[in-house]
């Protein structure tokens, strides 16, 4: 069976997915009648829509941190101290940037938050790295952040009706000051000629 997005693009799925979600959602709200009205149209079994699905899910975060007033946030954002690493999204702070790292399904993906994580930490010793999830799954990564048993999330934050963690989230980070990146200059010193 052919999937209703095949050949389509985030742009073209997400324009479609925005027409159709009701006005004045925010925060868990937003992300979970989003992401519903995506699954009911689009197949999201995982071999087909698996990038497209996790693109969704992103772009369904970015527009709540955008209405929760959790601004700057850079998507799929890449740190010139940290090569082949790309995070879905990062609030950036030049001391302490905070890593959101999107997975629809946490089952196996939050190895890659984890070391996601690790790389930022290594660079920012201060760095948070959060993973928001729509399954869960996500319940056995908290117990795992809670028995120290990984290293480089701080956080899981399962998206789901009827928790409030999201939300919550929303409103610690809107207390926070987070800034547009500033040029990096690849060499400094004295220049002889």
């Amino acid at each position: 069976m052919e999937s209703k997005a095949q050949g389509m693009g985030i742009v073209d799925v997400y324009g479609e997915l925005v027409k159709n979600v009701p006005d004045g959602l925010r925060g868990s709200e937003l992300v979970l009648a989003g992401y519903d009205w995506y699954r009911n149209e689009y197949d999201t079994s995982p071999n087909s829509q698996r990038s497209i699905s996790g693109r969704v899910f992103e772009c369904l975060v970015m527009d709540a941190l955008w209405l929760g007033g959790v601004k700057p946030a850079y998507h799929q954002a890449r740190f010139a101290s940290i090569p082949n690493l790309t995070y879905d999204i990062v609030l950036y702070h030049p001391a302490r940037p905070v890593n959101l790292s999107c997975k629809v399904s946490a089952q196996k993906h939050w190895k890659q938050s984890d070391i996601e994580g690790l790389a930022l930490r290594h660079v920012y010793r201060a760095a948070r790295t959060i993973m928001l999830t729509l399954s869960r799954e996500g319940d056995s990564v908290k117990r795992r952040i809670g028995a120290s048993n990984v290293l480089g999330l701080d956080r899981c934050v399962v998206i789901e009706p009827g928790r409030t963690e999201f939300d919550e989230l929303l409103d610690e980070l809107s207390e926070l000051d987070f800034a547009e990146a500033e040029a990096v200059v690849p060499v400094t010193g004295r220049l002889m000629q």
